[in-house]
């Protein structure tokens, strides 16, 4: 079971090291979901993941990446930002390094009156669909699936950003 069961009510993207501890929480507890929403769209293309796959296709992953398996027991160290949207740290387990590393993947979810939603990843991060006119503000979200949506179905937009589970990498020596 989970040593931080809040995680799985309530998971952490803000930063790499809420991501880090909501996956261990998730595998520990066998949440094969909220495992794979730790996980980077890149990570998920290389694999041809999809949500419903995942667990499916799980023990494969685990045989593919055995990082993965690893990040369970292991203990994350400090973290470094690579540019704007890469981190980089370094977990150890049983006496063995790994390097994990992080991407922030930009996003907006609408949702609608009727409760269903729409979302999607932004291909830029929100300063540059951020505008201003004198004291209003507003976020310019590019076309996709919400194109056609009457604003008066709309009872919330949220745009921000989560860090995800790139890749967990065998520490090279020095």
């Amino acid at each position: 079971m989970s040593r931080n069961p809040a995680l799985l009510e309530s998971p952490s993207f803000e930063t790499p090291g809420g991501t880090f501890e909501t996956f261990r929480a998730a595998f520990r507890a066998g949440r094969h979901d909220l495992e794979y929403r730790c996980l980077a769209e890149p990570f998920k293309e290389k694999h041809s993941l999809t949500f419903d796959r995942y667990p499916i296709v799980r023990a494969r992953i685990l045989r593919e990446e055995p990082g993965l398996r690893w990040l369970a027991s292991a203990r994350l160290g400090a973290v470094n930002r690579i540019g704007r949207d890469e981190a980089e740290a370094r977990a150890t387990v049983l006496g063995r390094g790994l390097r994990v590393r992080f991407l922030r993947e930009w996003f907006y979810e609408i949702r609608r009156t009727d409760g269903s939603r729409i979302d999607d990843f932004l291909e830029e991060p929100i300063s540059h669909l951020l505008e201003r006119r004198e004291t209003d503000w507003s976020v310019r979200l590019p076309g996709g699936p919400h194109a056609g949506l009457d604003p008066r179905a709309v009872e919330r937009v949220t745009v921000g950003a989560d860090w995800k589970i790139l890749e967990i990498l065998p520490e090279t020596e020095p």
